[in-house]
Formats: C-alpha cells, structure tokens, sequence
C-alpha cells in the first residue's frame, strides 16, 4: 500500500508541476480537474491505510491536514481559471 501511496503522490505532483507551465485555458483546467481527482484517491488511500492501522493517529492527522490544505489551493487555482 506504501509504494502504491507513493507512486499516486509523485503522479500528483508531477500533473500539478505540468500544470503550472500550461498557459491559461481548457488543457490547463482539465489537467488541474484530474490532478483533483488523483488527490482525492490519495486521501482515500490514506484513510485506507489509517484504517488498517499503517499509519498512527498522529501521522494521519498530520497527513489529512497537508491534504486539505492542497485541496484548497487546488480548488482555488481551479477557481481562478473561470472567467
């Protein structure tokens, strides 16, 4: 479960990284609406491993903070694209 966690964040990050070099426009939004769906599977994956005890209680709370702190800045880069 470990690995897999690893590869989809370093997929996320690499999705995010292509995203910030896109110009403004459909290929840009549609890039960061996948990069939200990835993040979404992360946290469910966290969640995953919280439940079957992989993680602590400290490093899950720890590690559902950083992704809701992601989410909202990725909602809010999603945002700033409608105009």
């Amino acid at each position: 479960m470990g690995q897999f966690l690893q590869t989809r964040t370093l997929g996320l990050l690499e999705e995010l990284l292509l995203a910030s070099k896109l110009p403004a426009g459909y290929e840009k939004k549609h890039n960061l609406i996948s990069s939200s769906a990835k993040l979404e599977l992360i946290k469910l994956l966290v969640r995953l491993a919280r439940e079957v005890n992989a993680l602590t209680d400290q490093q899950y709370i720890l590690l559902q903070s950083h992704l809701q702190e992601i989410g909202s800045m990725l909602g809010g880069w999603i945002r700033s694209l409608d105009y």
